[in-house]
C-alpha cells in the first residue's frame, strides 16, 4: 500500500513541475517560449494605469490604460497594457473609443503592447538616458477607411514638480501599402503629446 502512494504521490509531483510555466521578464524576451509567462517583473507598466489628458488650445486627446495580467494569445502568457482614447478639435469629438474600456478580448482593444524599449529603440528618444524604459504599443484607429494605416505609440513616464506626465509618440510603421485616395494617418494625428495625469 505504502508503494501505491509513493508512486502517485511521485506522479502527481511530476505532472505538476511539467505544468509550471516558466516566467520570463517583459524586457527579457530574446526569444518567444511557447507556454511561458511575459510577467511584467519589474511593474513597468503600472505607472501608466489610469487617465491621461494632453490639451493643446482647442485641441484634447484623452487616453485611458489598464494593465491586464497573464492574458494566454494562444502560445504564451503576457502581461498586457490596453487603452483607448477619445480626441476632440474645437469641441468637435473626431474620435471616442473609450466605451470599449469593456471589451473582454485584450487584443480587440484600440492601444494595447507591452514592449519594453530604450533611448535608441524606434521611435527614438533624445530625452530618455541610456537605461530608461518605455513601453511600445500597437495604436489603431477603428474608422474603416483606416484600416489599411499600422501605427505604434511610444510612450515614457516622467514626473516633472510633482506631476505625473507621459511624453507620447504616435508614429507610422509604414508596413502596409496606402489605397490610392485613403487617409494617410490616423484620425488623432502622427507626432508627439504631453499627457498629465488625471
Amino acid at each position: 500500500m505504502k508503494n501505491i502512494i509513493f508512486i502517485i504521490t511521485l506522479s502527481i509531483s511530476t505532472l505538476a513541475c511539467k505544468a509550471q510555466t516558466p516566467i520570463i521578464s517583459l524586457d527579457d524576451r530574446n526569444e518567444f517560449v511557447n507556454g511561458a509567462y511575459y510577467k511584467d517583473l519589474n511593474n513597468e507598466l503600472n505607472k501608466f494605469v489610469g487617465t491621461w489628458v494632453y490639451t493643446n488650445g482647442n485641441t484634447s486627446l484623452t487616453v485611458i490604460f489598464q494593465k491586464k495580467v497573464q492574458v494566454y494569445n494562444d502560445e504564451w502568457y503576457e502581461d498586457l497594457l490596453i487603452g483607448e482614447y477619445s480626441y476632440t478639435v474645437n469641441g468637435r469629438e473626431i474620435v471616442n473609443t473609450l466605451l470599449d474600456l469593456n471589451i473582454a478580448d485584450p487584443y480587440y482593444h484600440s492601444i494595447a503592447g507591452n514592449e519594453i524599449i530604450y533611448k535608441n529603440n524606434r521611435p527614438s528618444c533624445s530625452a530618455c538616458t541610456p537605461t530608461e524604459r518605455r513601453v511600445l504599443m500597437f495604436f489603431d484607429d477603428p474608422d474603416p477607411n483606416r484600416k489599411h494605416l499600422s501605427s505604434y505609440l511610444a510612450i515614457r513616464y516622467i514626473k516633472e514638480n510633482g506631476i505625473e506626465k507621459i511624453e507620447a509618440k504616435l508614429v507610422s510603421i509604414g508596413t502596409r501599402a496606402i489605397p490610392e485616395g485613403a487617409p494617410t494617418e490616423p484620425r488623432v494625428p502622427y507626432g508627439d503629446y504631453v499627457l498629465v495625469r488625471q
